[in-house]
């Protein structure tokens, strides 16, 4: 009797074998197939969100240009100049100079936070924070590169705030030009809080969260700037400006490499994501997802009703667990 419950287990498990070994060749094809399928999906996001944000760079830098054009604010930049600091001609200039930016250029964009008109000395002549005026920006970026053409500047903390209220900005300057002779003038300056890069802004189009081969994904997206210091929130952190993102696909983009793959993100984690370099900032872009998230049609996942039980959604694998009753997780 006993040898022949011993030959009854052999057959089962000489049977059972080719099940076993075709099911883990399936899962392993289809887990491969979704990886590079998955893959290509990230990249083709990315080079959207790549998209979105030159757009939106684009659009920012022609409201600069076109403040720059503004015949009124060329012809008080030219006046506030050329008459008396302080004299009753040059407030009452500076005064319209001031109401015609926060009434008739700021309110055009609600994304803007101050706009100023720096003189031909770098310092500022009119402003929509009147305590901003006379304050020297003459070796401020804004300035130095914005006398040349309309310029796109980094993330910086503000000046303009307490340190106990840190503000991060993001500055478009242009020049201001005489109408008639072309002479400078000075530069206008637009800034924007930094968050206007965040993916909550609708205006942005940076959703996190995806329609993705059928099912709702959740994206984090952020972008490092060449010191690679965090500049826009991540899902997993706020630290923009003082968060050090190290990650492989950065170290590469510092050089101009983009990448797309599995490896870890700047806690360690292990997701699948895609890199795009933004050259003119020396930005690098980034749209990771968890490997668990990505993969998990055919990964184990977690029975919230039984939390003791996993299972593998796989069809290829579910006969071998119905014929031997054994579970891909923990027994029951």
């Amino acid at each position: 009797m006993k040898l022949r419950i011993k030959y009854i287990i052999a057959f089962i498990l000489t049977a059972l074998m080719p099940i076993a070994v075709l099911g883990y060749l399936s899962y392993s094809s289809a887990k491969k197939a979704l990886k590079e399928q998955a893959i290509e999906d990230l990249v083709v996001t990315a080079e959207a969100k790549e998209g979105h944000l030159y757009s939106f760079m684009e659009a920012n830098k022609g409201r600069a240009l076109d403040f720059s054009s503004d015949g009124l604010i060329r012809d008080y930049a030219g006046v506030l100049q050329k008459s008396a600091t302080g004299s009753s001609r040059h407030r009452r200039i500076q005064k319209s100079l001031n109401t015609h930016l926060k009434r008739n250029k700021k309110s055009l964009d609600k994304s803007i936070q101050l706009i100023d008109v720096i003189g031909i000395d770098g310092k500022v002549i009119a402003s929509t924070d009147t305590g901003r005026i006379g304050t020297d920006e003459s070796l401020h970026e804004c300035f130095t590169q914005g006398r040349n053409d309309v310029c796109w500047h980094d993330v910086h903390v503000s000046a303009n705030t307490a340190d106990s209220k840190k503000l991060f900005q993001i500055v478009v300057s242009a020049p201001l030009t005489d109408k008639r002779t072309g002479d400078l003038l000075g530069v206008i300056v637009n800034y924007y809080h930094a968050s206007i890069y965040s993916p909550e802004n609708s205006r942005l189009n940076w959703e996190r969260r995806q329609v993705w081969r059928g099912g709702g994904r959740r994206y984090d997206i952020y972008l490092v700037n060449r010191e690679k210091m965090l500049i826009t929130p991540s899902r997993f952190s706020n630290e923009v400006l003082t968060r050090k993102v190290e990650t492989f696909p950065v170290i590469e983009g510092t050089s101009g490499t983009e990448v797309s793959g599995i490896y870890r993100n700047f806690l360690g984690n292990e997701v699948l994501g895609a890199s795009m370099c933004i050259p003119a900032r020396g930005w690098i872009l980034l749209v990771e997802i968890s490997t668990g998230e990505a993969f998990s049609s055919v990964e184990p996942r977690h029975h919230p009703e039984h939390p003791h039980r996993n299972t593998c959604h796989f069809p290829c694998v579910l006969p071998l667990q119905r014929i031997s009753g054994i579970n891909t997780g923990n027994r029951t």
